[in-house]
């Protein structure tokens, strides 16, 4: 169609950094936008995190200012009505979540 996509998802990472120290988690999103977008300078940005969150039990008092400071940081790369921000996809195993 014209464009080429950047997936730069990390299975099993966090936005927030809660679990840093967890040498089986990958990367942040905190710690890998400038890396995984930025230096890539895309036109759009699609975002899509927090289902790691959710079942790593992050606190929404931790959750709530890392995604205003990752949206903050993508900001500087796109103007926002160049970003779509999604929530995690429901699914039946997070239903009551």
């Amino acid at each position: 169609m014209g464009w080429d996509e950047i997936n730069a998802g990390k299975g099993g990472s966090l936005l927030s950094n809660a679990r840093s120290g967890d040498p089986k988690v990958p990367p942040s999103a905190l710690q890998r936008w400038q890396s995984a977008v930025a230096d890539k300078h895309p036109d759009r940005i699609v975002l899509m995190y927090g289902a790691n969150d959710m079942h790593s039990e992050v606190p929404m008092e931790e959750f709530k200012p890392a995604l205003n400071e990752l949206l903050g940081d993508l900001k500087t790369v796109v103007a926002p009505d160049n970003m779509v921000v999604v929530t995690p996809q429901p699914v039946l195993s997070t239903a009551g979540d």
